[in-house]
């Protein structure tokens, strides 16, 4: 080993032939160059704990682990896997260079040494990675100078480098970035969002450009810019990803100011609902809109869910979403008890109603993460419009999609009785009088008894097999019956009685759909319909 200096190139090598390794240093010493020996594969692992060398000349034949699986190693890690790595080999076979090239090495020495050759391997080695460095540095300058936040990236999306404020907009990446995949790291529809971004600029090698919003204490829109590094690292794309903070931006530029016309279309929504209105009235006040009544439409009625609950302010999300939507042009949209309204012109067929249905939950979610989206259809019945009809159509067809846990529901009129049902007892606030009345001992037992009594009658509910029932909890048909007897001792009457069974059935209904729009503060808060 030789004594480091400032600057100087760091080169391990690494053989278990004590002499090969005299005859490399002493072969391509330069004052430009710092060399140190490693004499087994173990020997190169620790070395590369306390040091990153800017290159490696690696033995293939040492004893304890070959330079194939060292070189194996290093490719997985994302510390060293920009290190370029030349094997030392007297192995002249094709098969041999095919493999170690394979495995990511950038070139082969073979024995007995040519020096001069060597040293003119090692200087472009060493350019390639000072340019590579160069790169970087310059890159680190200009996301600072352009960008709140860079993040730079494999093919994987292994987070290479972290730059600026992503902490502020990604807090889920850890400080401790080395070998972590940004996809883990961000909610469902963001990662759709990346991974749909990593995909088109390694296909096109051309710059992919979204904007995503996060509604918390505090609102950012940000417009996140993926690209291909001009340096990719031994054959492998590098993607920077460049975050603006466009908040003020977009904002600003808005031609009409979105909350007050979402506000104003929702109190008139909600007006024609709620007013008390005849028919005829009421499509002479939608006619204010340009909503003719003779005309068929389509309305879709849109529950927010947080998955989590700490990213965005429960009180402004849906403001947020419908803003979006009316600057969007989403057709005639508004805030409801239950959700977000949309009313727009049926299309050619049903299945493009369930096509727009599909691409509307997309759009939410994706521009939105961290939120889940139900969505409840409904088209006219008849040749006249009959506004509060076809918005409880939807909602009953929302609660379908709960229930049932979808994605989208369109109103399937054979249930359409349940489901009005449902609505009705949401609407009214009633829905925990009714759980408590037809299943609140039952809830009782479990706590008190950390029994699973409610889960047992869930099944027994939508299947008449004991034996079913039982497969399904993993228990013994045995202790099924001895469940059925005392959730009917609990309850006073029996299961089999078909109006027990209704409300039991609406009851379940109910605690699933409460569960998931909980979550969703507008519908909780809210005091009018």
């Amino acid at each position: 080993m030789n004594s480091k200096k400032k600057n100087q190139y760091k080169i391990l090598i690494a053989d278990d032939s004590g002499t090969d390794v005299e005859i490399l240093m002493a072969g391509i010493a330069d004052e430009e160059r710092h060399l140190t020996a490693a004499y087994s594969g173990k020997e190169v692992l620790k070395y590369i704990k306390k040091e990153i060398p800017d290159l490696i000349l690696l033995d293939v034949m040492m004893p304890d682990m070959d330079g194939y699986q060292v070189c194996k190693l290093l490719k997985k890690d994302i510390r060293t896997m920009h290190i370029p790595i030349m094997f030392l080999t007297s192995l002249a076979d094709t098969e041999d260079v095919t493999k170690g090239l394979e495995l990511g090495a950038v070139d082969y020495i073979v024995k007995p040494y040519n020096l001069t050759v060597i040293n003119a391997k090692i200087k472009n080695q060493l350019i390639l990675q000072q340019g590579h460095k160069k790169s970087l540095a310059l890159l680190k300058n200009f996301a600072s100078s352009i960008s709140d936040a860079a993040i730079i990236m494999n093919e994987k999306a292994e987070i290479l480098e972290l730059f600026g404020n992503y902490h502020i907009y990604f807090p889920e990446i850890p400080e401790q970035f080395v070998n972590i995949n940004l996809l883990e790291c961000l909610p469902k529809y963001l990662q759709k969002q990346f991974m749909i971004a990593i995909e088109a600029v390694i296909n096109s090698e051309e710059n992919f450009e979204f904007e995503t919003e996060f509604i918390g204490a505090n609102r950012f829109i940000l417009q996140i810019t993926m690209s291909i590094m001009d340096n990719s690292v031994h054959n492998k794309k590098i993607i920077s990803a460049h975050v603006q903070d466009i908040t003020e931006r977009r904002l600003t530029e808005r031609k009409v100011d979105l909350t007050y016309e979402y506000q104003k279309r929702s109190r008139f929504f909600n007006s024609v609902l709620t007013g008390g209105y005849s028919q005829e009235q009421q499509n002479q006040l939608l006619s204010v809109y340009g909503i003719e009544n003779q005309k068929p439409l389509v309305c879709y009625v849109v529950s927010t869910s947080l998955l989590d609950e700490t990213a965005y302010s429960p009180e402004n999300i849906r403001a947020s979403i419908g803003e979006w939507l009316i600057e969007k042009g989403y057709g005639w949209i508004w805030n409801s008890n239950f959700g977000i309204g949309i009313l727009m012109q049926y299309p050619s067929s049903m299945g493009d109603v369930e096509r727009i249905a599909g691409l509307l939950k997309e759009s939410i979610e994706m521009r939105f993460p961290k939120i889940v989206i139900r969505i409840g259809v409904s088209t006219t019945r008849g040749m006249i419009l009959n506004f509060k009809q076809l918005y409880y159509d939807a909602l009953a067809g929302l609660m379908m999609a709960i229930d049932e846990n979808r994605d989208v529901a369109i109103l399937d009129y054979s249930q359409n009785g349940l489901y009005e049902v449902i609505v009705h007892t949401f609407e009214k606030m009633d829905i925990e009088r009714f759980i408590d009345n037809a299943l609140g001992k039952i809830i009782q037992h479990d706590c008190k008894n950390n029994s699973e009594l409610l889960l047992t009658l869930e099944q027994l509910i939508f299947s008449n097999s004991i034996k079913s029932v039982a497969a399904s909890l993993f228990i013994h048909p045995n202790t099924v019956l001895w469940r059925k007897q005392k959730i009917e001792e609990i309850l006073e009457s029996s299961i089999d009685d078909i109006n027990v069974r209704t409300q039991i059935n609406l009851a379940l209904k109910l605690i699933h759909i409460r569960d998931f729009i909980k979550k969703d503060a507008n519908f909780w808060n809210a005091k009018d319909l």
